[in-house]
């Protein structure tokens, strides 16, 4: 199988965006309305009720998880530095409630271990690791600042061995949990997207698009006389012409954009924030560097030349909806094809 690494996929972006809209985020926002729903519970079955600092730090985290909740609803994408800045809040909210309970004899200390598994299904490994040591530091200075006994220090060390513990095994199944999903969504001939995840990335930059009222466009490209390359070359060196007209049509987008395997010789590339008239430079740009390039392999006597036909369809001047402004592309891309191919073809309006 081919390595997630070796990816012609923007550089995280799209995927990290996926994953906020996805299962990650939908069991984030349940687990923290969990933990908020039994702080009522907690303090009537052990009869401590909330001090001042438990007070402010269960407010501190009401608000956290209302704006995430909020964001989620609203289809906003939160971004990473804003989620580094969620994941600070959190541990130093909980680090308030743990110093209100009197440090060591606090049981808030579980919930770093749910701010280090939200680092790792949000980011990955690194980032869960970060906020394990972040979470040693702040848990330490708040029992320190209680002025522990020998034997509350002994206890201290042992839980941020736990810390660790759970941490470490906690960011590798997040680690697992996020490769899993990016095969789920790559393509694995070209290490593109796939059309599922396409088509859930489109509605969601349409919706977004339509909040911001912001353009959208979208490219479907198609390579003309496919057949004949698979008929004389054999299928494995189709494969490879795919594979290198996803790096080509990748090499002349933003990071922002991105490109999925459609089906077949099929590709869609989606461009947020673009109209049709910048739209119709990309395009052109990538038909003309397809054209140009020379698709060379060893198991191949002769170079192999292709040509490419695209559809153009912006959003919303042509359309209101992803199925209409797919229908549209495709539409269009018909017509390059009966124009000629080796062409773009858009309407305005």
């Amino acid at each position: 199988a081919k390595s997630i690494l070796k990816t012609v996929c923007p550089k995280g972006i799209i995927t990290l965006r996926f994953y906020t809209i996805s299962k990650s985020q939908t069991f984030i926002i349940t687990m923290r309305w969990v933990i908020i729903g039994l702080v009522p519970v907690l303090c009537g079955v052990s009869r401590l009720w909330a001090h001042s600092y438990d007070m402010w730090g269960i407010f501190i985290f009401f608000g956290v998880t209302s704006i995430i909740t909020l964001c989620y609803a609203k289809k906003r994408f939160i971004k990473p530095y804003q989620w580094g800045i969620i994941h600070i809040v959190d541990l130093v909210s909980i680090s308030l409630m743990v110093l209100g309970r009197s440090g060591i004899h606090s049981e808030s200390f579980n919930l770093y271990y749910l701010v280090i598994l939200q680092a790792g299904l949000v980011f990955g490994v690194r980032q869960a690791l970060a906020c394990g040591f972040l979470s040693t530091v702040l848990y330490t200075c708040s029992v320190l600042l209680t002025a522990p006994t020998d034997v509350e220090i002994r206890k201290l060390a042992v839980r941020v061995i736990y810390i660790w513990l759970v941490g470490i095994t906690g960011s590798y199944l997040a680690y697992l949990e996020k490769k899993h999903q990016k095969l789920a969504i790559t393509d694995y001939v070209t290490s593109t997207y796939n059309r599922t995840f396409m088509e859930q990335s489109l509605d969601f930059e349409i919706n977004k698009a339509a909040a911001e009222k912001d353009n959208l466009s979208i490219i479907m490209i198609d390579i003309d006389n496919f057949k004949a390359v698979n008929d004389q070359f054999g299928h494995k060196v189709g494969d490879l012409v795919l594979e290198k007209l996803a790096g080509i049509i990748q090499s002349n987008l933003r990071e922002i954009d991105f490109v999925a395997r459609y089906g077949g010789e099929e590709f869609i590339v989606t461009l947020p924030g673009k109209g049709s008239e910048i739209a119709l430079e990309i395009a052109e740009r990538i038909r003309n560097a397809v054209e140009k390039a020379t698709f060379r392999f060893s198991n191949v006597a002769n170079p192999i030349y292709i040509t490419i036909s695209c559809g153009l369809a912006s959003y919303p001047i042509q359309a209101r909806n992803m199925d209409d402004l797919m229908k549209k592309a495709d539409e269009f891309l018909y017509e390059a094809k009966r124009a000629g191919r080796n062409r773009v073809y858009s309407k305005a309006g």
